[in-house]
């Protein structure tokens, strides 16, 4: 959440603030880059994107619900990209060439205002599982986002998503060293889920380095070799 709209006492006007800032960014930053055409849309865009956070980019849908071609969504996301309203999280595959045909994932770049943009409050943020889960995913990948660019680690931050099985986060090094992130909206923890970042441990050995699952208890608990629950809190340990 942006701290300046933290000084705002109470969550109407909190929502109000990130109201205002979403349309000054779409009327001032966008409109020495855009049509006027593209600042008429961009707004149903950005609500669009907001309820697809955390999932996968699904460029043709969205075309069909703007009424535009899936090329066009593609530059207006740019647009939006160009400005950190949203961050695209590339897709992880083993082979370099391969990643480039998996689809995209999306995040906005703040919480709050993805809160202000779905029309939720903070209760129901955290209680309606529809929007939970995704909402926890988008700020603990924003987070580690954060994190990397300061912590003078050389990696990217991609997703894995096959047809059975996917993983939140895979961060990877440019030696090719691995580590691997699920963020769970729950205090407690199942074998399920990190059965996926098990099998990925044991098919890449050495470059495997770490696996975590971020969930909302308070204790960290290791799970299995080189596989930790760790409490969201664990983010700035």
């Amino acid at each position: 959440m942006d701290i300046r709209a933290l000084h705002r006492q109470g969550e109407r006007q909190r929502r109000a603030w990130y109201r205002d800032y979403a349309q000054s960014i779409v009327e001032r930053d966008l409109r020495d880059i855009a049509s006027a055409q593209k600042l008429v849309e961009m707004p149903k865009l950005l609500r669009l994107l907001a309820s697809n956070s955390a999932k996968l980019l699904d460029f043709k849908k969205l075309a069909r619900n703007l009424e535009i071609s899936d090329k066009t969504v593609g530059a207006y996301i740019e647009l939006l990209r160009t400005v950190f309203l949203i961050h695209v999280v590339p897709s992880w595959r083993p082979g370099l060439r391969a990643r480039e045909l998996h689809a995209p994932k999306l995040y906005l770049t703040d919480t709050g205002l993805l809160a202000q943009q779905l029309g939720v409050d903070e209760k129901r943020l955290s209680a309606d599982d529809q929007v939970t889960g995704y909402a926890l995913e988008t700020f603990c990948g924003m987070e580690i986002l954060k994190q990397l660019s300061w912590a003078g680690l050389d990696a990217t931050l991609r997703h894995y998503r096959s047809q059975y099985d996917e993983i939140d986060i895979v961060l990877e090094s440019q030696s090719g060293d691995l580590a691997a992130v699920e963020v769970k909206a729950r205090a407690s923890i199942r074998e399920r889920d990190w059965r996926v970042i098990g099998a990925m441990r044991d098919k890449y050995g050495d470059r495997f380095k770490a696996g975590v699952i971020l969930y909302t208890g308070r204790q960290t608990i290791p799970l299995s070799d080189r596989i930790w629950a760790v409490p969201i809190s664990g983010l700035w340990a």
